[in-house]
C-alpha cells in the first residue's frame, strides 16, 4: 500500500473546487432542529468539588438512594450513596431545582419544585413535577409560570394532599399572583392559593408538623430588586401559622417573640424526636436564632449577633439534629455547629469552601448526613465529624471561557466559588472529563485569557477590579491592576471585562468606567477613554457592601470609594479586522464606539429601538468578515423582560435591526457568537441553552443534541480546531466537534437538498494511546460523561431515502461530480494530474450543480463508531480508500436523515478468517477480537467514500502522526 502527504494549500484547493459551483439558491426550505442530531455536543467538565447544590431528600429506608439538585445544573439520582449519578431532568426546560421531595411512604413517588427558592439569584420560571416511579418519567404537577418553589411537603397518609411554598419573582414588578402557599387535594390537578401577603412577599420557608399534618407553619418574606437596588427586607415580611392544613392562617406579632421592624428571609427547621420545638433563624438587620416550645406559636431569643447572617446571596438557614435538640448546624458561608443549642457556634465544620446550601440528616440514624456547598455534595458518617466528597457532578458554572493553541487545546475558566481551572477539550486517550482538569487560582466566577503568543502565560481577573498575570511556567502572579487618575475612584463591574488586542498579542484592553490598554502585558497602562457611562448618582444608590454579594450575582460594585456600584463597563471588544475600531457596552444599556483607536468615542444607544430602560449591554461581537458590523446583545431581565434583545448592525451603529424574537428563543440572551468563515452561522447562549441560526438570524433553533437546557454564558470558536467551545452556568463546558458542516450548510443551504454530501474533514492526527497515561476518564459508571471516540468523524449529510421521515424529497439521484473518481475499483488521477478537472479521488460531497431538487426531511438520531460486523438498519456504506483507491476499511454509518457522523479510528479491516476459525461466523467470534488483528494505517492521504442505492459522495482526508512524536513514516514501517 502506498501512502502520500498533501500539502494543505492543495487541500484547500481541493475543497474549493466543488464550492465554486455552488452558488445560494432560493426557496430552500429552513431545517429542523432534528436534522441535526448526529452532531452531539460532549461534556468535558470539569467534575469534582464544584457546583452549588440546593436541594437533598434521601430514601430513609435505603438512604443510599439520594436525590440531589443543583442550583442551576438539573437533578440528579445516586443508588449508592453518591457514588455515581444519574441524570433525571435532562429533557425539561428547567435546570434550577428549588426542593425535591420523596414520599417516604411510596419512595418510588418523588416530587420536584424547579426554579430555585432562593429568589436573590434570579429563580427561573417554576413549576412543579411528579414522578411514581423514581424519577424515570415526569408528568407536570401544575403551578407552570411560577418562579421559585422553595418548599414541598407531602402530607402522609394522603398522597393527594400537597403543599407548596413559592416565593416568586425577585426583579419584576409588584405581581399579586405566584407567591405564598399553594395546596391541592388531587394530586397536583389543581392548586389554590391558601397563604398570600402582598406582591412582595413570598415563602423564605415552610414546614409541617410531622405528627400532624393540618398544623404548618411559613415563613414570609419580603425582597425587591431593581437593576440597581436591594430591598432584603419589607413589612410583609414574618410568621404565620395553621391548624388547620392551610383554610385560615394567624399572623404573629411582636408580642408573640418575633423581632420588631421589617424582616428579612427566615429558615425554619422542627425538632423531629419532639415537634413541639421549633428554631428559626431571622434576618432583622442581625442575625436572631429563636426557639419555640409549642410548635411555633411563641417564641424566645436565644442569641443574636452579625455572625449569625450571610451575605445577600447566602441564605443562612438553622437544622437541628434529629435526635439531640442542642446539636444546632448553621448553615451559612460556613457550616457551623453548636453543641448546646445555639449559644455558642464553632467554625466550619465541614470545611468544603464557602456557601453551605442544604444539609440532609438521617431522622433515625443521625451519624448520616449529606451536605449540599457551593463546592459540590458531601457526606459524613460520623454526625459531621468528618466529610467526604461524593461522586462526580458536572455541576461548574462559567461565566467566560477561553482556549489556548496546545495541542490538543485547553479551556480555561473560572468557576462560580469554584476556583479558576484549565482543562483539555479532548484527552488523548478519547476522554471526557477527568483528572486532567487543574486548579490555577483559587478566585471566583472571572474571566481568564491566555497570551495568544505563549499558552503558559495568561491573565486572570480578581475581586475589587485586579487583574494578576500569571506565568505557568516560572509560578509568576503579579497584580497588574490599572492605576486611577488622581481625585478618580475607578468603578469596577464585579464581571470586569477584559479583552485582548487581536492585532498586538502583547495588548491588552481592561474596563472600568474608563477604558485602559496596555501594549506590555499590563505593565504600563494607558486610559484611551473618558468616562464612558452616564455616571447617574441613581444607578449607583446601593451601598457597595450589599451590591457585592460573595459571588452568585453579576452584579456591579464600586471599588475604592463610597458611591456603591453601577454605571460601569461590562464588555469591551476589539474589531478583529480593523485596529481603530472598538466596541463597548455599559451597565446602563449604552454602546458606545471609536474608529480612532480611543481618539473620538461615540454612544449609539440611541439609534437601537425596542430596547427596555435599565438593560446591560451583555455582549458585542464584531464582525471578523465585514468593517462596521456588529451584533448586539442586550439582558434586560433586571426589570423583568426576559424575552431575547438581539441587534446587528452594518454600519458602525449607525442603523440597527433586531434579528432575535421572544418566538424564536426563550430566556434572555448572554452572549452571541458569529462565526468568522460563514457570517450566516451565529449562535447565541441564553438562559434557556444554545441556539443556531443558519440564515443570519432570519431562524433559530434550539441545540438539544448532547446540550442540557442550561444556561448558556459564553461561547467561544477555536481558530484552528474549529471547535465550539460551550460555557454553562450550571453543567461546566461543553465541546461541539469541529462546526464546520454547520459552516458549509450555512454558507450553502442547498447541500440539504442532495441525497448524500459528505463535508470536508479536517487533518486528523493519530493518537497513540500508550502515551495517553490513561487520562480522559473518571467514574465511568456516569453516564453523562462526553467522549469523542479516537479517530477521525465523518460528517455526511443524508436526504432522500434515509430512516426517518422526509416532508420533501428530491427528485432525481445525486451521484458523484465530474470532478473524480465514480467508481470503486480506484482512479489514475492524483493531485500532481494537470488537467484541472482531475484531482484524484472526488473532493466534497457528490454535488451536481446542474440538478435542481427539494429540501431534505427531518433527521433522528446519530451514532458513531460503527463496523463491519455491527447489526444495524441502515444501508449506508462508509468506505476509506489510501492514495490509490484500494479500500482498506468498510464501516457502516448512521442512515438518519440530516447530518450523520461515524468515527473512523484509524484502523484497517482485520484480515479473513482462515484455518480452523473460519467456520465460525463473525458474530461467533465477536468484532472485539477481530479488532485484534488488525492494522493501524500509517500518515497520508486518503479518502472516504460513502454510498447508498447508488448514489456516492467523496471527500479528502489527510491522516497525520501523533504531533507528540518525533518520527518519520518511514521509521514506523
Amino acid at each position: 500500500m502506498r501512502n502520500r502527504s498533501i500539502s494543505g494549500e492543495l487541500l484547500r484547493v481541493c475543497a474549493g473546487v466543488l464550492m465554486v459551483a455552488m452558488t445560494p439558491g432560493s426557496g430552500v426550505a429552513q431545517l429542523s432542529a432534528d436534522q441535526f442530531a448526529g452532531m452531539t455536543a460532549r461534556s468535558i467538565g470539569p467534575v469534582g468539588r464544584i457546583g452549588r447544590i440546593s436541594a437533598i431528600d434521601a430514601v430513609v429506608s435505603d438512604p443510599n438512594i439520594v436525590y440531589v439538585g443543583a442550583a442551576n445544573g438539573g437533578l440528579w439520582k445516586s443508588l449508592n450513596g453518591g457514588q455515581t449519578w444519574k441524570p433525571l431532568f435532562e429533557d425539561r426546560p428547567f435546570s434550577a431545582i428549588g426542593t425535591v421531595t420523596i414520599d417516604q411512604g411510596d419512595p418510588d413517588i418523588v416530587w420536584v419544585g424547579v426554579g430555585e427558592g432562593n429568589p436573590v439569584v434570579d429563580p427561573r420560571v417554576a413549576a412543579v413535577y411528579r414522578s411514581v416511579d423514581g424519577g424515570e418519567s415526569w408528568t407536570p404537577g401544575g403551578l407552570s409560570g411560577f418562579q421559585g418553589v422553595k418548599r414541598i411537603l407531602l402530607h402522609p397518609t394522603n398522597p393527594d394532599i400537597v403543599i407548596v411554598g413559592v416565593s416568586g419573582p425577585e426583579w419584576e414588578a409588584e405581581t399579586e399572583a405566584g407567591r405564598g402557599v399553594y395546596r391541592t387535594i388531587d394530586g397536583g390537578l389543581t392548586w389554590t392559593p391558601v397563604l398570600h401577603v402582598d406582591g412582595t412577599t413570598g415563602v423564605s420557608d415552610l414546614v409541617m408538623d410531622p405528627s400532624d399534618p393540618n398544623r404548618l407553619l411559613a415563613a414570609m418574606s419580603s425582597s425587591r430588586r431593581s437593576a440597581w437596588s436591594v430591598e432584603p427586607r419589607g413589612p410583609g415580611s414574618g410568621f404565620f401559622v395553621t391548624r388547620d392544613g392551610g383554610d385560615s392562617w394567624i399572623r404573629l406579632e411582636e408580642g408573640d417573640g418575633i423581632p420588631s421592624g421589617d424582616l428579612g428571609r427566615i429558615s425554619l427547621d422542627v425538632f423531629s424526636a419532639d415537634p413541639r420545638l421549633v428554631h428559626a433563624l431571622v434576618d432583622a438587620g442581625e442575625g436572631v436564632l429563636l426557639r419555640s416550645y409549642n410548635r411555633g406559636r411563641t417564641w424566645q431569643t436565644v442569641r443574636r449577633g452579625p455572625d449569625l447572617l450571610s451575605p445577600l446571596d447566602d441564605p443562612a438557614a438553622i437544622v437541628t439534629d434529629p435526635l439531640d435538640e442542642s446539636r444546632l448546624f448553621h448553615l451559612a458561608s460556613e457550616l457551623s455547629l453548636s453543641e448546646d443549642g445555639g449559644a455558642t457556634f464553632g467554625r466550619d465544620a465541614l470545611g468544603a469552601g464557602p456557601g453551605y446550601r442544604v444539609l440532609w440528616i438521617h431522622p433515625e440514624d443521625p451519624r448520616l448526613m449529606y451536605g449540599g456547598s457551593d463546592r459540590g455534595l458531601y457526606v459524613s458518617r460520623d454526625g459531621g465529624e468528618h466529610w467526604e466528597a461524593t461522586g462526580e457532578l458536572p455541576l461548574g458554572s462559567f461565566n467566560h471561557v477561553s482556549v489556548d493553541m496546545a495541542i490538543p487545546f485547553n479551556v480555561y475558566g473560572g468557576l462560580e466559588r469554584g476556583g479558576s481551572w484549565r482543562g483539555p477539550a479532548l484527552g488523548w486517550g478519547g476522554g471526557g472529563p477527568g483528572p486532567d482538569w487543574i486548579e490555577l487560582a483559587d478566585n471566583d466566577d472571572f474571566g481568564i485569557l491566555v497570551d495568544p503568543s505563549d499558552e503558559s502565560r495568561g491573565y486572570a481577573v480578581a475581586r475589587d477590579g485586579d487583574l494578576v498575570r500569571f506565568n505557568l511556567e516560572t509560578g509568576e502572579r503579579k497584580n497588574i491592576r490599572p492605576w486611577a487618575p488622581a481625585l478618580t475612584t475607578l468603578r469596577f463591574n464585579r464581571d470586569v471585562p477584559i479583552a485582548l488586542d487581536p492585532h498586538d498579542p502583547a495588548a491588552i484592553f481592561y474596563g472600568s468606567q474608563f477604558v485602559h490598554r496596555s501594549v506590555n502585558r499590563g505593565e504600563t497602562w494607558q486610559i484611551i477613554s473618558g468616562d464612558l457611562t452616564a455616571n447617574d448618582p441613581a444607578g449607583r444608590r446601593q451601598p457597595a457592601s450589599i451590591v457585592d454579594t460573595d459571588g452568585l450575582t453579576t452584579e456591579p460594585r464600586a471599588v475604592g470609594g463610597p458611591e456603591g456600584g453601577g454605571a460601569t463597563i461590562t464588555i469591551i471588544a476589539p474589531s478583529p479586522i480593523d485596529s481603530d475600531v472598538i466596541w463597548v457596552g455599559t451597565d446602563e444599556g449604552d454602546i458606545q464606539i471609536t474608529r480612532s483607536a480611543g481618539g473620538e468615542w461615540v454612544s449609539v444607544l440611541g439609534r437601537v429601538d425596542g430596547v427596555p430602560d435599565s438593560s446591560w449591554v451583555a455582549h458585542i461581537e464584531p464582525s471578523a468578515i465585514r468593517p462596521g458590523s456588529a451584533i448586539v446583545a442586550f439582558d434586560a431581565h433586571r426589570t423583568g423582560h426576559r424575552e431575547p434583545l438581539i441587534f446587528l448592525t452594518d454600519n458602525y451603529g449607525s442603523d440597527w435591526r433586531r434579528i432575535a424574537e421572544a418566538s424564536d428563543m426563550e430566556g434572555f440572551v448572554h452572549t452571541v457568537k458569529q462565526d468568522a468563515v460563514a457570517e450566516n452561522l451565529l449562535f447565541a447562549g441564553t438562559e434557556d441553552g444554545l441556539y443556531v441560526s443558519l440564515n443570519g438570524g432570519g431562524d433559530w433553533f434550539r441545540w438539544s443534541h448532547g446540550l442540557p437546557r442550561v444556561p448558556v454564558h459564553d461561547l467561544l470558536l477555536h481558530p484552528r480546531d474549529h471547535d465550539l467551545v460551550i460555557a454553562t452556568h450550571g453543567r461546566g463546558a461543553y465541546v461541539l466537534d469541529d462546526i464546520r458542516p454547520l459552516r458549509e450548510l450555512a454558507t450553502n443551504l442547498r447541500i440539504a437538498e442532495l441525497e448524500i454530501f459528505v463535508f470536508e474533514l479536517p487533518p486528523a492526527s493519530i493518537r497513540n494511546k500508550a502515551l495517553s497515561g490513561g487520562a480522559g476518564r473518571v467514574a465511568s459508571e456516569n453516564p453523562w460523561h462526553g467522549e469523542k471516540p479516537a479517530g477521525v468523524s465523518v460528517s455526511y449529510w443524508l436526504g432522500e431515502g434515509a430512516m426517518g421521515p422526509a416532508e420533501l424529497r428530491a427528485p432525481g439521484v445525486y451521484r458523484v461530480s465530474q470532478l473524480g473518481l465514480a467508481g470503486s475499483g480506484g482512479s489514475d488521477a492524483s493531485p500532481d494530474t494537470a488537467d484541472g478537472n482531475r484531482l484524484g479521488p472526488s473532493v466534497g460531497g457528490g454535488l451536481d450543480p446542474s440538478v435542481d431538487g427539494g429540501a431534505a426531511g427531518l433527521g433522528g438520531d446519530g451514532a458513531s463508531g460503527f463496523d463491519e460486523l455491527d447489526v444495524l438498519p441502515s444501508d449506508v456504506m462508509v468506505e476509506i480508500l489510501d492514495f490509490d483507491g484500494e479500500v482498506v476499511r468498510t464501516l457502516r454509518g448512521p442512515g438518519a436523515s440530516g447530518l450523520n457522523r461515524v468515527t473512523w479510528d484509524f484502523m484497517e479491516d482485520p484480515p479473513p478468517i482462515s484455518g480452523p476459525l473460519a467456520e465460525f461466523s463473525d458474530a461467533a467470534i465477536g468484532a472485539e477480537a477481530r479488532a485484534f488483528s488488525s492494522a493501524e494505517v500509517l500518515p497520508g492521504l486518503f479518502s472516504v467514500r460513502i454510498s447508498r442505492e447508488g448514489a456516492e459522495g467523496l471527500q479528502w482526508l489527510e491522516v497525520l502522526e501523533d504531533p507528540r512524536l518525533e518520527i518519520s513514516v518511514e521509521d514506523r514501517i
